[in-house]
């Protein structure tokens, strides 16, 4: 099987790049690294700054497939749990708000939305 080249992927449609939204948390001033919450599950960033609680990021292309909303907001809301302290935010490059209502403590933002936020 060929490996598809990022020039190709960016011509079949959008690309997330987990290290667009790693450089703008290092701009902001957070250390991040990912997380993994028991076996199973994976969130992409928990970034810590002084003086700001510390956020949960889970990135995702949409969340309108069954499939990817339950494993996004899952392993999301898990990660909350074991860091209580934290502030989640589900983040997709969709600019549409979910449909599904979001589980207690977890936030939406669009890519936009968050890329261009003032923080």
């Amino acid at each position: 099987m060929a490996k598809t080249g990022l020039l190709e992927r960016l011509n079949a449609g959008p690309v997330i790049c987990a290290e667009g939204y790693l450089f703008e948390l290092e701009r902001r001033g957070y250390e991040a690294s990912w997380v993994r919450v028991g076996p199973d599950y994976e969130v992409d960033f928990y970034a810590e700054r002084t003086g700001s609680a510390p956020l949960l990021i889970q990135v995702s292309l949409d969340t309108t497939a069954d499939a990817t909303w339950e494993r996004e907001v899952r392993a999301l809301a898990a990660a909350a749990v074991e860091f209580p302290r934290s502030r989640p935010l589900l983040i997709t490059l969709d600019p549409t708000p979910p449909l599904r209502p979001m589980p207690s403590r977890l936030e939406w933002y669009s890519a936009s939305q968050w890329l261009l936020a003032a923080e």
